[in-house]
């Protein structure tokens, strides 16, 4: 009887790891999706400025807009 007693609790603690597992993976999915849609906004802007410039080289770019008067 105590040997199933402590299979039971083995399996309520496995269960309950399991589902804190679960819930931090959907948690770091999500944050994850929503970091790769912040740097798809930003690199589809990069491309556009590279697009209107006609510059491909970051630091031309910067260096363009810094002394642009």
């Amino acid at each position: 009887m105590a040997a199933n007693q402590n299979k039971d609790q083995n399996e309520i603690d496995m269960k309950d790891k399991f589902l804190v597992q679960t819930l931090f993976s959907k948690f770091l999915t999500r944050k994850m999706k929503n970091e790769m849609n912040n740097h798809n906004q930003i690199e589809n802007a990069f491309q556009n400025i590279r697009t209107a410039t006609g510059l491909s080289d970051v630091n031309e770019i910067v260096q363009k807009f810094l002394t642009r008067e």
